[in-house]
């Protein structure tokens, strides 16, 4: 699969993924062979990009895409039970452990034909694991998304370390329900002083649950106030949250629940870029 500019199709080219209308609804579904006509249509709805498979029936797609980012998968939740261990620890972290995840992380959503969705991993049992699981498939979703809209491969690795590190916030705190509004500010304060990292990842972990409405927390941001990259970062923690939280919930109805909250809490490009990402 890859991604074609609209201006580049070709009569019989066939969807990768599927297209949407600007409020969420399906426009052309994944699989569809396209005609003048439709291309056409995409290009009178000012759709950039679409992703174009035209792999031929039955041929099975290679492998090392998928192998590779579940490898990374693996080595985002070792990387970030391992920052939550020391944070807990000591209080604070090195970063180069983080940094190293990071760059092979954008270097692959960048030279890779393809960014496969992968299945969420599961904790251990043990202590932070099943934050670490949720750290990590928030990280691999994010970075996906960042790569539909397109992101540059300096912007995808600032996006990696900001969602991998979203919830360290929470490891200080020994009442974790009673430092839910307070944790985005907490782990800000931690990774600014550390100056292997980006400011910018320091204020993805800050937004990543403030709204466009201004309802979200903890400084009530609203509108253009809320940084991009924290909402792809919200939107892939939102996604999780809903789906393996106390009621397991299916795929479509976490597609559903992200869907109704474009322009309420999330920018509507955001949210088609992260079903694009998953959709493959």
């Amino acid at each position: 699969m890859m991604v074609v500019p609209v201006r580049k199709l070709r009569e019989g080219d066939r969807l990768g993924a599927p297209v949407y209308f600007n409020d969420g609804r399906v426009l052309m579904p994944k699989g569809t062979v396209l005609n003048i006509s439709l291309i056409t249509v995409l290009g009178g709805l000012n759709v950039d990009t679409v992703l174009i498979d035209n792999m031929a029936a039955g041929q099975k797609q290679s492998a090392y895409p998928v192998q590779k980012a579940e490898e990374l998968q693996r080595a985002a939740y070792e990387t970030v039970l391992q920052v939550f261990r020391d944070v807990e620890r000591s209080g604070s972290f090195q970063g180069g452990a983080v940094m190293g995840l990071a760059t092979e992380l954008a270097a692959f959503a960048i030279e890779a034909p393809v960014f496969p969705p992968v299945e969420r991993l599961e904790g251990d049992g043990s202590k932070w694991s099943e934050l670490a699981a949720h750290s990590a498939y928030v990280c691999m979703l994010a970075v996906a998304t960042g790569r539909q809209l397109p992101y540059t491969g300096q912007h995808l690795k600032m996006l990696a370390i900001g969602s991998l590190l979203h919830d360290i916030g929470y490891i200080t705190d020994k009442d974790r329900a009673q430092s839910r509004l307070e944790h985005p500010q907490k782990g800000y304060d931690m990774i600014r002083r550390l100056p292997d990292l980006p400011l910018l990842s320091a204020h993805i972990v800050l937004e990543h649950h403030e709204e466009l409405s201004g309802k979200g927390f903890p400084r009530g941001l609203r509108g253009d106030q809320v940084r991009l990259s924290a909402q792809i970062c919200g939107i892939a923690n939102a996604f999780d949250r809903y789906r393996h939280g106390e009621q397991l919930r299916s795929f479509n109805e976490g597609i559903e629940h992200l869907l109704s909250k474009i322009e309420i809490s999330y920018d509507g490009a955001a949210v088609r870029a992260f079903i694009q990402a998953v959709s493959q």
